[in-house]
């Protein structure tokens, strides 16, 4: 898998904030980013072009949400590249853009590879994970595959159709193990197959983001969840 990640020495602005420098800073609006089934060969940082070119550099990682990042204020459509813009250069037509508005003050920035996009194979969906639509203890599932997928975690039960993003409140209220399972169903099937019948542990001082994909060897969908705990005070609480 080839990614044009060739770098030159450019006159940039390039920003990489962990979420402790952040706070010290008194930033109040953050994004994490996560990338979800990277394939060979995929770069381990990209570039949000802000609205004055400069560059925010964005780590990559796969297993957890990576360090927070500071982002600038107001609606931002920023496009992505694998290196920062030279001076007068534009933005190349049809780069993977990701829209935040300005009331997000949390952002988490979930990268999959897009092998439709041609100038930097790349889709990125942006979840809102500020506290007034996303609390700690509050759960999000993406279902990435092409299948329905139904759940269960305790008593809440959700259904997600291919690229549907769902939230899925407290199974419970305070720390301690809980009952899931998860079905789903093909396009062209008619009999809904289990996929995961487990416990898991409910962080109430958490937010948990569950990832349903289809990976390529096998038939049946993958369910992951990352957790990432609250540190940050939102302008939106």
């Amino acid at each position: 898998m080839n990614f044009p990640l060739t770098a030159k020495l450019f006159r940039v602005i390039s920003i990489t904030l962990v979420a402790s420098l952040s706070q010290a800073l008194g930033a109040d609006r953050i994004a994490k980013a996560v990338f979800i089934e990277p394939p060979k060969g995929s770069p381990k940082t990209v570039y949000l072009i802000t609205p004055d070119k400069g560059a925010i550099e964005v780590p990559l990682t796969s297993r957890n949400f990576s360090p927070a990042i500071e982002l600038p204020p107001g609606d931002l459509v920023l496009p992505v590249l694998p290196r920062p813009l030279a001076e007068e250069e534009a933005v190349p037509k049809g780069a993977p853009t990701v829209k935040i508005p300005s009331t997000w003050g949390r952002t988490y920035l979930v990268f999959s590879f897009d092998k439709k996009n041609k100038v930097f194979p790349l889709k990125i969906v942006p979840i809102n994970g500020s506290n007034s639509e996303f609390p700690l203890g509050h759960s999000r599932i993406i279902n990435f595959s092409d299948a329905l997928i139904a759940g269960k975690f305790n008593d809440k039960e959700v259904g997600v159709r291919p690229n549907e993003v769902k939230n899925i409140s407290p199974p419970l209220n305070k720390v301690g193990d809980y009952q899931i399972e998860v079905r789903f169903l093909k396009k062209g099937e008619k009999k809904w197959a289990p996929l995961l019948q487990t416990a898991w542990l409910h962080n109430p001082a958490a937010r948990q983001i569950i990832f349903v994909t289809s990976p390529a060897t096998s038939r049946y969908p993958r369910v992951r969840a990352l957790e990432d705990r609250g540190e940050i005070k939102e302008e939106s609480e």
